[in-house]
Protein backbone atom coordinates (compact mmCIF):
# COMPACT_ATOMS: atom_id res chain seq x y z
CA UNK A 1 0.00 0.00 0.00
CA UNK A 2 1.29 3.70 -1.02
CA UNK A 3 1.57 5.99 1.94
CA UNK A 4 2.25 9.66 2.34
CA UNK A 5 6.40 10.42 1.39
CA UNK A 6 6.87 8.83 -1.25
CA UNK A 7 6.70 5.31 1.12
CA UNK A 8 4.54 2.16 1.02
CA UNK A 9 3.40 -0.43 3.48
CA UNK A 10 5.13 -3.47 2.93
CA UNK A 11 4.59 -6.41 5.71
CA UNK A 12 3.60 -3.68 7.53
CA UNK A 13 6.50 -1.71 7.84
CA UNK A 14 6.68 1.33 6.10
CA UNK A 15 9.53 1.64 3.66
CA UNK A 16 10.70 2.87 0.40
CA UNK A 17 9.72 0.99 -2.79
CA UNK A 18 13.61 0.25 -3.38
CA UNK A 19 13.57 -1.36 0.41
CA UNK A 20 10.21 -3.00 -0.03
CA UNK A 21 11.19 -4.74 -3.34
CA UNK A 22 14.62 -6.18 -1.84
CA UNK A 23 12.26 -7.55 1.01
CA UNK A 24 10.12 -9.01 -1.34
CA UNK A 25 12.77 -10.48 -3.69
CA UNK A 26 14.66 -11.93 -0.69
CA UNK A 27 11.62 -13.92 0.54
CA UNK A 28 10.14 -15.19 -2.65
CA UNK A 29 13.08 -15.82 -4.55
CA UNK A 30 15.82 -16.11 -2.35
CA UNK A 31 18.00 -12.94 -3.96
CA UNK A 32 20.83 -12.10 -2.33
CA UNK A 33 21.84 -8.24 -3.01
CA UNK A 34 22.12 -5.08 -1.59
CA UNK A 35 20.28 -2.60 -3.36
CA UNK A 36 17.35 -2.57 -5.88
CA UNK A 37 15.62 -0.13 -7.48
CA UNK A 38 12.24 -0.32 -6.44
CA UNK A 39 10.84 1.44 -9.89
CA UNK A 40 12.14 -1.24 -11.98
CA UNK A 41 9.88 -4.13 -9.55
CA UNK A 42 6.65 -2.38 -8.87
CA UNK A 43 4.24 -2.06 -11.13
CA UNK A 44 0.76 -0.54 -11.51
CA UNK A 45 -1.68 -1.53 -14.84
CA UNK A 46 1.14 -3.30 -16.64
CA UNK A 47 3.18 -0.85 -16.33
CA UNK A 48 6.24 -0.24 -13.89
CA UNK A 49 6.39 3.02 -11.80
CA UNK A 50 9.48 3.64 -13.96
CA UNK A 51 7.75 4.05 -17.55
CA UNK A 52 4.72 5.53 -15.48
CA UNK A 53 6.95 8.04 -14.11
CA UNK A 54 8.50 8.31 -17.86
CA UNK A 55 5.22 8.91 -19.56
CA UNK A 56 4.44 11.59 -16.89
CA UNK A 57 7.61 13.53 -17.48
CA UNK A 58 6.93 13.63 -21.67
CA UNK A 59 3.89 14.87 -21.12
CA UNK A 60 4.89 17.61 -18.92
CA UNK A 61 7.78 18.40 -21.77
CA UNK A 62 5.20 18.25 -24.43
CA UNK A 63 2.91 20.34 -22.52
CA UNK A 64 5.83 22.71 -22.14
CA UNK A 65 6.32 23.77 -26.20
Amino acid sequence: MVVPGNKVNYDGEIMSTSAAALKALKKVAGFIATSVSGSDYWMFNDKTIWDIRMEKEQEKFDGAE
